[in-house]
């Protein structure tokens, strides 16, 4: 094996160099972009030597040393990657239920961290009667088929049921049956839009992995595992 004199040097030069930098002191005196410039000058020379080479002997074995790290690594990082996959695989349910909870406490923490930043001392911003009624959608049917409109006080109080009023009315007079299908109208509405929705994207996800496969199929099946571990009384 054949090494230039010069190129030699330059090794055990930028070697020692950098085996200084490794000294505390030493290293706080020397300017950070030096001591990156050191390393890089270090790999450059050593990168040279290699190349430098003529000797077929040598070559060979300097390739076949890389070719063994090389299979090393691959085959380190492959067993690691294989183990973690296992273990997660393994461990599925507990870990979705864990990501559930965590994201359940953030969106928590979250929230009642927005509720306090806007808050103004201990006087709440939303009284009591804004966040529990909610607003009044204008329907055309719901007019038509309600027999009286939502404030009309049509009865006296507390009547009972009648041709006029079939559920009565209440403490004002106001005809039951119709303030019923007032306020069912978005009852109703949120329950048909979220089976219609649920429905359509379940069905259109299912066709999708079992049509595609793959990791498509595993992504799906995994993200089904994490709604599955979340324990019905939570959700309820």
């Amino acid at each position: 094996m054949e090494v230039p004199l010069l190129l030699q040097f330059s090794i055990a030069l930028f070697t020692g160099m950098v085996a200084a930098t490794l000294v505390p002191p030493v290293r706080k005196s020397i300017p950070r972009p030096v001591e990156m410039g050191l390393w890089v000058a270090l790999v450059i020379v050593c990168v040279i030597a290699v190349v430098s080479i003529t000797n077929p002997v040598v070559r060979e074995l300097t390739s076949a040393a890389f070719w063994g790290v090389d299979q090393v690594i691959n085959t380190a990082v492959g067993l690691i990657g294989a183990g973690i996959v296992w273990w997660i695989s393994e461990h599925r349910f507990p870990i979705a239920t864990g990501v559930v909870l965590a994201v359940g406490v953030d969106i928590l923490a979250l929230a009642m961290l927005r509720s306090y930043r806007t808050s103004k001392g201990w006087q709440p911003i939303v009284r009591l009667g804004e966040w529990m009624e909610l607003p009044r959608l204008a329907a055309p049917a719901t007019a038509v088929v309600a027999p009286y409109a939502i404030d009309d006080s049509t009865g006296g109080q507390w009547e009972s049921f009648s041709s006029t009023h079939w559920l009565g009315t209440d403490t004002i007079g106001r005809d039951i049956l119709s303030r019923l299908i007032y306020g069912a109208q978005i009852t109703i509405f949120v329950a048909l839009a979220s089976s219609v929705l649920a429905f359509s994207l379940g069905a259109f996800l299912g066709f999708l992995a079992a049509v595609k496969g793959g990791w498509i199929d595993q992504l799906l099946s995994r993200m089904v595992d994490l709604v599955m571990a979340v324990p019905a009384l939570i959700v309820a």
